[in-house]
């Protein structure tokens, strides 16, 4: 076994004194006493151990960006500003191709978009979902059997005295047949 008071010839490299060491100048433990593990799993086994530590690393790596997008360094901003620089002419390149080739098309609206970001974005608004929810042929009026066009022109129509009359003659004939 060493010396557990020797500094080994690397004194004038530390910058405390060796007899501040609470560990007399050693590691807490050394690896060199701990055996070697593992080796009495199966090649299944091993290929399990081998895919939870990828596992393991990509989420580390995962909330480590997902960290620094949160909360950026400034060198971070700095190498993200470059990337795009870098960048910037393949993926215009690779957005116009998709416009082109109607990857990321909206069939209901019938819109193009760059990318499937761009695409979810479009998804979310509320145009896009009120387009959606409207019948094939427009707006219906489930009273009168009509489509509009527009939701705008569907709900004047809703409030004209003439569709008001005619709710108000139907809810009475159900209120009176159910009575």
């Amino acid at each position: 076994m060493r010396s557990q008071t020797s500094t080994y010839g690397f004194a004038h490299i530390c910058p405390w004194e060796p007899k501040t060491f609470t560990y007399r100048g050693l590691c807490s433990h050394s690896s060199l006493g701990e055996g070697i593990s593992h080796l009495e799993l199966s090649p299944e086994q091993h290929e399990q151990a081998a895919w939870d530590r990828a596992k393991k690393e990509a989420d580390y790596q995962y909330d480590y960006q997902r960290e620094l997008r949160e909360n950026p360094t400034p060198e971070y901003k700095a190498r993200k500003q470059i990337n795009n620089i870098q960048q910037a002419d393949s993926t215009r390149a690779r957005q116009q191709a998709a416009k082109a080739s109607e990857k990321y098309k909206c069939n209901p609206y019938d819109v193009n978009c760059r990318d499937a970001a761009e695409l979810r974005r479009h998804e979310g608004t509320r145009r896009h979902k009120t387009y959606v929810a409207q019948d094939k042929d427009g707006w219906p009026c489930l009273i009168y059997s009509l489509h509009f066009k527009h939701q705008s022109n569907l709900k004047q129509h809703q409030t004209s005295k003439g569709q008001l009359r005619r709710v108000e003659e139907m809810t009475g004939v159900l209120s009176a047949g159910s009575t």
